[in-house]
């Protein structure tokens, strides 16, 4: 689904009441009605949370550093900057705790100490050796924030640190069955009731789910191959309601959980035509074929094929 009046590429996305806010060239907010409302235009942002002890206050990132709105009658309105938070923040998460994490280019670690309440005048600490890390930066690894179970996780190049607010160190994180350590450095989304999305593009491309198995523990399933997988999304969401996730960058997508599932590889085929659902044809099997641009009224594609190639393993159906 394009994005109506999509403000640009989308680096994060979050569910409001009022629909789906997103970060771009601008802090948007994509209405249930199908309506864009910009919040605030001050600038490319990066990241968006709502603040979780005060779900009418979100935070969000840009260029310059870090952004703070309250929500009154149902419309977001700036209400300040954290002046210590300068700098492109490019991820934000908040642990159970009340601190505030937040990655900075060339992923440095920092945080933000709101266990006693939201403070506009609060100080950011770096966190590194000291606290149990690698020095991110000097292997030129990058780093994903996510938070399980209230706790904050890092995930690096064949790392998994979690965060122990007991001794406020970071130590393996060992609560996720399945999971192979070195693909620890390929992309894990939060979706929400502490589900979280697992991708990987480079080599294979692979597809998986980390869902809850019990309390504080969790399991890797893979996803079957589906195509979805080769798209690489910035960010994902969960709808719970109808186990739907929703993927985006430069478009909108939806991928049905609970769709009929195909546990082997589909066979491989050239294509030969691609029309829409009245036949138009759209491409010839010559010339460009990327960023073929749609109406909202072509809502579907029809593809004709060669002869399918099918691997050695399977060669008993097509789909």
């Amino acid at each position: 689904t394009p994005l109506r009046g999509s403000p640009g590429s989308i680096g994060s996305l979050l569910s409001t009441e009022e629909g789906l806010i997103a970060t771009a060239d601008r802090l948007v907010l994509f209405r249930d009605d199908g309506s864009l409302e910009t919040i605030d235009n001050a600038g490319a942002f990066l990241s968006v949370q709502r603040f979780r002890r005060d779900p009418d206050r979100l935070l969000a990132t840009t260029n310059a550093g870090l952004r703070v709105y309250r929500r009154t009658n149902g419309r977001w309105q700036h209400e300040g900057t954290v002046a210590a938070a300068r700098g492109r923040l490019i991820q934000l998460t908040q642990d159970d705790a009340g601190w505030l994490w937040a990655v900075r280019e060339a992923s440095q670690i920092l945080r933000i100490d709101w266990r006693q309440g939201m403070r506009f005048d609060a100080t950011i600490e770096t966190v590194g050796g000291a606290h149990g890390l690698p020095s991110y930066a000097a292997t030129q690894s990058a780093v994903q924030l996510i938070v399980m179970g209230g706790a904050l996780t890092i995930a690096s190049r064949g790392s998994l640190l979690r965060h122990d607010t007991a001794t406020d160190r970071f130590g393996p994180e060992t609560r996720i069955a399945g999971l192979p350590l070195a693909e620890a450095s390929q992309q894990i989304l939060a979706l929400g009731n502490d589900e979280f999305l697992f991708t990987r593009v480079g080599g294979p491309a692979r597809l998986g789910l980390i869902q809850p198995t019990g309390p504080g523990t969790w399991a890797f399933r893979s996803e079957p191959v589906s195509g979805f997988e080769s798209i690489s999304p910035r960010v994902a969401l969960l709808e719970p309601a109808t186990r739907t996730l929703w993927f985006a960058s430069q478009q909108l997508a939806s991928y049905d959980l609970d769709r009929p599932r195909i546990e082997i590889a589909p066979p491989a085929a050239r294509v030969r035509r691609v029309t829409d659902t009245e036949q138009t044809e759209l491409w010839n099997g010559s010339g460009p074929s990327q960023g073929m641009v749609l109406s909202p009224e072509q809502n579907g594609l029809h593809f004709s094929y060669a002869a399918p190639c099918f691997p050695a393993q399977n060669r008993s159906g097509v789909r």
